[in-house]
């Protein structure tokens, strides 16, 4: 009965923070108020399909779901080959749940600048017009 609840607690917080996400690209914070970026417009001379791979959190929640249902099975040797094989599949699992397809852009800036920016979406083409926006040493948006 206890176990039942713990992986129901578990599942419950890791769909709630699955679904965390930032704030919208149109949204500012606090600490946005007096602070400048610059903007400066440039070419998209090539683009590379990329993947982007999850920082590790998938794969640490996946290892732990699957360690902890493979525990529910067996007894003895069997639960403990159970419970790791489990955590190992659930690794696997929430690793390539977690990738996503991006795009690698070489833009050159009017200034005469090149530079490299990988995105999380994927509708750049080569010749397209961007403005990049940098806050200090980031990029911190790019659009058509």
């Amino acid at each position: 009965m206890f176990k039942s609840i713990l992986l129901g607690t578990f599942l419950g917080l890791s769909i709630l923070f699955s679904g965390c996400a930032p704030m919208q690209k149109n949204g500012y914070t606090v600490s946005d108020s007096n602070t400048y970026s610059v903007i400066k417009m440039g070419t998209i001379i090539s683009v590379k399909p990329v993947t982007l791979r999850d920082n590790g959190t998938g794969t640490l929640l996946g290892a732990a779901a699957g360690g902890i249902l493979g525990n529910q099975i067996g007894g003895g040797t069997g639960k403990t080959v159970a419970t790791v094989a489990g955590a190992l599949l659930g690794g696997a699992a929430g690793n390539n749940l977690n990738q996503k397809q991006g795009e690698e852009l070489i833009v050159q800036l009017d200034s005469g600048e090149t530079i490299k920016v990988v995105v999380d979406n994927q509708y750049y083409r080569k010749g397209d017009r961007v403005r990049v926006e940098f806050k200090g040493s980031r990029i911190s948006s790019i659009h058509l």
